[in-house]
C-alpha cells in the first residue's frame, strides 16, 4: 500500500509513518522538517496550497493520512489573531489543501482518507478553544465528506499523548503573563505536570489500523480513557459546564 503521511517528521506521524513502513508499505512524509529515519520526503507547509498541488501531482498514494498540527493554549480573549489564523489554516485548511487535490487519485483508486483529529474536536475545554474549534471542523469536514465522497474517510482522536506536542502549547501561555485576566489560571495550568498518558508509538499502531484493516471503524479513540472523555459531548450542556467548572 502506498501512504502519504502529512506531518510525517515528528510524533504521531513519525510513529505512523514508522509503523507502516515496518509492515512493508511505502510510505511518502510531507512536512517542513526532514525526517530523521529514512523515508520517501518532501519538504513544505501544509499552509501552502500551490506546494501541496505540486507534491499531491507528483506522488501516487491510495491513503493520505493528515496529521500535520499546531495549537498553543490560551483564552479566547487574549489569543492574537496571528495566532489563531495559524491553527485553523494548518489544522483545517492544510487537511482541506491535501484532500482537495488528492480526491481524484483517492477516488480513482478507492483509496481512503485517515484525519487525526483530537478529543478536543468532541468535547470543549476552557483556553483550548481555538485548537477545540479546529478539531471540530475536522470532525465536521470529515463527515460530510465520508458522506458525499466515494472515498472511505476515518477519524482518529488521540487523548493527551507524550510528544511534547501538549508541554509547547501549555508553555505559550507564558506570554500573556501577569497582565491577563486568567494570570492565576494559567499560572496555575503552568505549575501542574501535563496529564500524558501514552506514547505516539501505541498512537501510530492504531492510525496504521485505520490505514490498513479491510473495514475500518469511522472513528477510533487512543487511549482508552479518550473513549470515556469522549462520552461526555452527549451530555446536556449545563452538566458540562459543571464538570469543568469543577475540574478547574
Amino acid at each position: 500500500m502506498k501512504v502519504l503521511v502529512t506531518g510525517g517528521s515528528n510524533g504521531i506521524g513519525k510513529a505512523t509513518s514508522q509503523r507502516l513502513i515496518e509492515k512493508d508499505h511505502e510510505v511518502t512524509v510531507f512536512d517542513k522538517e526532514e525526517p530523521d529515519y529514512e523515508v520517501d520526503f518532501y519538504q513544505g507547509d501544509v499552509r501552502d496550497e500551490n506546494r501541496v498541488k505540486e507534491v499531491v501531482e507528483s506522488v501516487e498514494f491510495e491513503v493520505l493520512v493528515n496529521c500535520a498540527g499546531f495549537y498553543e493554549l490560551g483564552s479566547i480573549e487574549d489569543m492574537e489573531r496571528e495566532t489563531i489564523d495559524k491553527i485553523f489554516n494548518t489544522n483545517v485548511h492544510g487537511y482541506l489543501n491535501f484532500i482537495r487535490h488528492s480526491m481524484p487519485m483517492l477516488r480513482q483508486k478507492n483509496g481512503r482518507i485517515v484525519n487525526i483529529s483530537s478529543v478536543a474536536g468532541r468535547v470543549s475545554m476552557p483556553f483550548y478553544g481555538a485548537y477545540c474549534g479546529s478539531k471540530h471542523a475536522v470532525e465536521s469536514i470529515s463527515h460530510s465528506l465520508r458522506r458525499e465522497s466515494e472515498v472511505e474517510v476515518v477519524l482518529v482522536e488521540p487523548g493527551v499523548i507524550k510528544t511534547g506536542f501538549n508541554e509547547r502549547a501549555r508553555k505559550a501561555l507564558e506570554k500573556y503573563l501577569p497582565d491577563s485576566h486568567y494570570a492565576n489560571e494559567y499560572e496555575e495550568i503552568l505549575d501542574n505536570e501535563v496529564l500524558e498518558s501514552i506514547g505516539a508509538e501505541k498512537v501510530g499502531e492504531k492510525v496504521a489500523r485505520a490505514v490498513t484493516t479491510g473495514r475500518p471503524k469511522r472513528r477510533y479513540q487512543v487511549p482508552l480513557r479518550a473513549k470515556f472523555i469522549t462520552w461526555i459531548s452527549f451530555l446536556p450542556q449545563r452538566v458540562k459546564d459543571r464538570i469543568f467548572e469543577k475540574v478547574g
